[in-house]
């Protein structure tokens, strides 16, 4: 019975692990820092990961324009130009439609882009809207979805006209703009009598160049200690957020009718197409050394994918206990500025290799660490693998053991009354030898003679 009860005990134990495996790399929600290869061609990223690529940095639009519909209605929308051409799933567009229900669509004029995405009989018992992907045949009724192809910030059934702004403007310059949508304390329609504050803020961005596009979330509360149906609207529990192309292909980050509490304040989420995964590795030829020995450091980095990388860089800063002596590549070329060795590697295969040799010499003692990163142009879907460090421990460099000094012979003719005098010393043991023999001898004369 023991055995079967460990049995089973260890077969728990393995389905639990199976099961975090499994929520770890399920990419159709928050709950992991990266969404991986998808097959829409996007990945998203987020600032979740432990050292994140993606980092919140609000940008404050609420100077610009308002989308006067998006604002002033529930329900409604605005068709604005945009400054640069922006490419979605691989189709050039100058416009987009702002709806004030949290999306932006690229089907502009669409009667599909008033909609407020709302489904209570989709998933039984769960009160959200339409997970990604979705069709937008369904543009009959006023829950239904969006124009696609559409980008979802916050899609819900949400009131600017009842409380909250939508403002849009462009940030930067050419070729390096940025377009910006802000929903700033817009309320829930749910919230019948709602005051500033009492809504969410969120944003979206759209990139010049990459066509990247990414989304903030400043605040994620409607209200704190509301009625219960505004409550279960926080954190986007009821909302959808992601892109969507058509009823086949979109790339979801969050649904309400299956995470919960997933945007959040400070929340930051990147779309992108051009991804890659790089590894970088790094050894030593030793462990241990001595101050002024030499020490090679081999650095491997390895492409994963799913795209090529280009311009890969790799950042080595030696610490002022390593000297830099030389560094080789194994392509591209490498030099050093103020103990920084930067190599440019140029492109990296999906798959793909490359090694950078990087010999030192110890100038300290102790526990020396060395630091190596990677970098390339495209988005790190795994950006907890982009560093490796290495470390040698340098211990004093020993003294050299002194030779033995002979023992001084004295000089000839020292003081007889000197201890260290040898002559001395014998003269004294011969002078007592015969006393003794002197004494012997008067003993036996001396019992003869009785």
């Amino acid at each position: 019975m023991r055995h079967n009860f460990m049995a089973l005990a260890g077969l728990a134990v393995a389905l639990t692990v199976l099961a975090f495996v499994a929520l770890a790399l399920d990419d159709s929600g928050a709950r992991a820092d990266t969404s991986g290869p998808h097959p829409s061609g996007y990945a998203w990223i987020d600032s979740n990961a432990p050292d994140p690529t993606v980092a919140f940095s609000w940008i404050d639009v609420t100077s610009g324009a308002q989308a006067p519909n998006a604002t002033d209605d529930d329900d409604d929308y605005d068709t604005v130009s945009l400054p640069f051409t922006f490419n979605f799933f691989g189709v050039d567009y100058t416009e987009v439609d702002i709806s004030s229900n949290g999306f932006l669509s690229f089907t502009t004029g669409s009667d599909c882009n008033d909609n407020y995405n709302w489904d209570d009989t989709l998933t039984p018992g769960v009160d959200a809207g339409h997970p990604i992907p979705y069709t937008d045949f369904d543009c009959e009724g006023d829950s239904g979805w969006g124009g696609n192809p559409l980008i979802a910030g916050w899609f819900d059934d949400l009131d600017p006209g009842e409380c909250g702004e939508v403002y849009y403007d462009t940030v930067g310059t050419a070729p390096d703009q940025q377009f910006v949508v802000e929903y700033s304390d817009v309320c829930h329609n749910d919230c019948d009598i709602c005051a500033a504050g009492e809504g969410v803020t969120f944003e979206i961005i759209l990139f010049e160049g990459s066509n990247d596009i990414k989304v903030q979330y400043q605040d994620t509360l409607f209200n704190g200690d509301g009625p219960a149906d505004i409550m279960e609207e926080n954190y986007g529990n009821t909302a959808t957020s992601g892109i969507d192309k058509d009823d086949t292909v979109g790339l979801p980050y969050h649904w309400g009718g299956e995470d919960v509490d997933a945007l959040t304040d400070g929340l930051a989420v990147l779309y992108t197409l051009g991804t890659a995964d790089l590894e970088i590795t790094k050894s030593t030829t030793a462990t241990t050394a001595a101050i002024g020995d030499e020490v090679t450091y081999d650095i491997t980095v390895t492409n994963h994918g799913p795209d090529d990388a280009s311009n890969v860089t790799v950042t080595d800063d030696l610490p002022d206990s390593l000297t830099y002596v030389s560094a080789t590549p194994s392509q591209g070329t490498c030099e050093e500025v103020s103990s920084v060795v930067t190599c440019n590697l140029g492109d990296i295969a999906l798959d793909g290799t490359a090694t950078v040799q990087v010999v030192v010499t110890v100038a300290a003692e102790g526990a020396l660490e060395n630091t190596a990163s990677v970098a390339a142009d495209q988005s790190d879907v795994s950006p907890d693998n982009n560093t490796a460090v290495a470390g040698v421990t340098s211990a004093p460099t020993p003294s050299p053991t002194p030779s033995p000094t002979p023992a001084q012979l004295p000089e000839t003719g020292g003081n007889p009354g000197s201890s260290a005098d040898p002559s001395w010393l014998l003269l004294l043991a011969l002078g007592g030898a015969a006393v003794l023999a002197g004494t012997t001898i008067a003993a036996a004369k001396s019992r003869r003679a009785r």
